[in-house]
């Protein structure tokens, strides 16, 4: 479940984003209070699947569901970004 959370959270667009999402999770009790503690972790991992994602759909040339390469690339930065941000927080 706590990746479910951390896609989430990449999908808010990250924790200052996601603050009532987070609330509203942790007030619903669906996971042991000391798991959240744990939500940047499954972040990386987060980042690191889209990464993956993103550089396999480019070395194959896959188009599916996107209207040019670019749309692929982006894809791929926003999860470089996302695992910088996670590597060096507050810059």
């Amino acid at each position: 479940m706590l990746y479910d959370v951390a896609s989430a959270v990449m999908y808010l667009g990250g924790p200052r984003h996601a603050g009532a999402f987070l609330d509203a999770y942790s007030t619903a009790g669906l996971l042991d209070p000391g798991e959240l503690r744990h939500l940047d972790v499954f972040r990386r991992f987060r980042w690191a699947v889209q990464a993956a994602y993103f550089a396999r759909r480019l070395a194959t040339r896959d188009l599916t569901g996107v209207s040019e390469r670019g749309d692929n690339e982006r894809g791929l930065d926003d999860a470089r970004r996302g695992l910088a941000e996670l590597s060096h927080p507050g810059r």
